[in-house]
């Protein structure tokens, strides 16, 4: 049977790997390695896994800091059904799963792609809000977390327009979190963490202890090289996994919304200056 493995970084989206039988796994902080963890904690060459009678394992290879189970350090560890493993301060999430399972994870992460919404449906929507909420429904879908939302900004950088689940996303009493929403504008980077507590900043701020935010995903969407939205998704369970692959479906989806803006905008400014013309020439 497979094995199912997926790293859970705190300031960056989790990856998943499928093990197969037949084969070592080298586990370690070198590039070269067949699953490379990129943290300080874990050693060059971490700890090797693999299959044996049918039930995998993992086994220790000295490294420094060690792979901890409930807290304790051990050399071999058996692996019979999902198990939490600290590597390093990584926690790698080991479950064997069966070859259907693996097609019933493709499938559903085609059908997750699938539901990209087409760019010309987007540039055929010329309302705002309507426009928005379009791609705020396709981001649910998506993602499938507690809270997701469109957040469209002011030239200021200020939410202007939110569009998503009407508890929490009034313009004056948005519950989510606004020092991440302004460093994705600022920055023009996206931002994903897994757990806002190793974030000293964030972990202070009101809004994440008003509504227990745990977890966050946050990218831009910019216009005419300025982030004019932001696509936002939180949680409050904690280490919730938002991957490599809703990271680039977020990607897509901004950049088709960002054409759509673009468009907007342009019309906008192309009837702007129709309606100065014709004012000239009337004078």
């Amino acid at each position: 049977m497979p094995c199912r493995l997926t790293l859970h970084y705190q300031d960056a989206p989790s990856q998943q790997f499928f093990l197969f039988e037949g084969r070592h796994y080298q586990l370690g902080r070198d590039a070269q390695s067949d699953i490379q963890i990129n943290a300080a904690s874990v050693s060059r060459e971490h700890a090797l896994c693999y299959a044996e009678k049918g039930n995998w394992n993992l086994v220790d290879q000295g490294s420094l800091n060690g792979c901890l189970v409930a807290g304790q350090r051990q050399q071999k560890i058996a692996i019979r059904a999902p198990l939490k493993v600290l590597v390093g301060d990584i926690l790698c999430l080991f479950e064997p799963i069966s070859h259907q399972g693996i097609v019933h994870y493709e499938q559903a992460l085609s059908w997750r792609q699938a539901q990209q919404p087409d760019i010309s449906m987007l540039t055929q929507t010329s309302d705002i809000e309507d426009l928005l909420q379009l791609v705020r429904e396709h981001l649910m879908h998506m993602l499938g977390c507690d809270r997701a939302a469109v957040i469209y900004l002011d030239e200021q950088q200020q939410l202007e327009q939110c569009v998503g689940y009407p508890a929490w996303l009034a313009k004056d009493s948005f519950s989510g979190s606004k020092t991440v929403i302004k460093r994705v504008a600022e920055s023009g980077q996206a931002l994903v963490l897994a757990n806002l507590q190793t974030d000293q900043d964030l972990a202070a701020r009101a809004s994440v202890l008003r509504a227990n935010i745990q977890a966050v995903l946050c990218y831009p969407v910019p216009v005419n090289r300025q982030v004019r939205a932001v696509l936002y998704a939180d949680s409050n369970m904690a280490q919730r996994c938002f991957s490599e692959a809703d990271v680039a479906l977020c990607e897509a989806l901004a950049e088709q919304l960002g054409i759509a803006l673009s468009l907007q905008a342009l019309d906008h400014a192309l009837l702007q200056i129709g309606s100065s013309l014709q004012m000239n020439h009337c004078f």
